[in-house]
């Protein structure tokens, strides 16, 4: 019984929940496409006014980064997956071990801190966008404190299963040049591994 709730749960619980429901939506039974329209629209925003639509979208963007940053802490918002997580870990642990694999566990380096540049901000806004919990998104605060607690088990996890555990997230500096968004590495990024 367990196993079979595994997928709801993770499902209805993960933080891609949104865009994972709005991908794998059932699409209309009617829909009329027009090529010819959809071909003059795409020309006028993308050649015609693309200056214009570029710059509009870069400062909604700013906007919406600038609101990210500035928003203030969700303190309430408890971290279901954390439970599903530890569990998941040590499970890959025990399957690992099982087929005689050397196992080192590192924890998440990320972009997010307090304070970051206007640059980096819309690097971190990604995930705040699914990212929702009883319809409030995320703060920034709230992305730091969750990261800190999935880390805290990672490393938990480690010393309970006596695992060579690396803090990748104290040996990756935090400025935009060592990530492509708020959690993948760059290419320096990966060289400072």
């Amino acid at each position: 019984p367990r196993s079979t709730l595994f997928p709801y749960t993770t499902l209805f619980r993960s933080a891609i929940s949104k865009m994972s429901f709005s991908y794998f939506s059932i699409p209309p039974i009617l829909s009329i496409k027009l090529v010819s329209v959809d071909l003059l629209g795409k020309s006028l925003v993308d050649i015609l006014y693309s200056d214009l639509t570029q710059k509009l979208r870069h400062e909604m963007l700013m906007k919406q980064a600038r609101e990210f940053v500035s928003s203030e802490s969700n303190a309430e918002i408890r971290f279901p997956s954390l439970i599903t997580y530890e569990r998941n870990l040590r499970t890959t642990i025990d399957y690992m071990r099982s087929e005689h694999v050397t196992v080192l566990i590192g924890n998440q380096p990320s972009l997010y801190k307090n304070n970051p540049t206007a640059d980096e901000a819309l690097m971190l806004y990604f995930p705040q966008m699914g990212c929702t919990y009883n319809g409030k998104h995320y703060s920034l605060s709230t992305f730091l404190y969750g990261l800190q607690k999935f880390n805290a088990v990672t490393k938990n996890v480690a010393e309970s299963e006596q695992i060579d555990f690396i803090d990748l997230n104290a040996g990756i500096p935090k400025q935009a040049e060592y990530f492509v968004d708020s959690v993948h590495f760059s290419e320096k990024g990966r060289s400072e591994e």
